[in-house]
């Protein structure tokens, strides 16, 4: 796990990325009728504006909320 705050940036980069990436492959794929090669341009185009919402939400503020929610496993 990160240690230092610039690990902890570029963790959440990754992890916005590929969570983003699997999403918008997901989504799309199911609203085209199935996962075919035209289903990833389309999904690459919503990733332009999804990874830096991603981003923000999980590093600002999600970051900072999980610790103190009361569901733990």
């Amino acid at each position: 796990m990160p240690q230092t705050k610039f690990q902890e940036v570029i963790y959440a980069i990754f992890m916005s990325f590929f969570m983003v990436i699997a999403m918008e492959f997901y989504n799309t794929g199911l609203r085209m009728g199935g996962m075919t090669n035209a289903c990833f341009l389309p999904a690459f185009h919503e990733m332009v504006f999804m990874v830096p919402i991603c981003f923000i939400m999980g590093f600002c503020f999600m970051d900072k909320l999980a610790p103190k929610s009361p569901l733990r496993w």
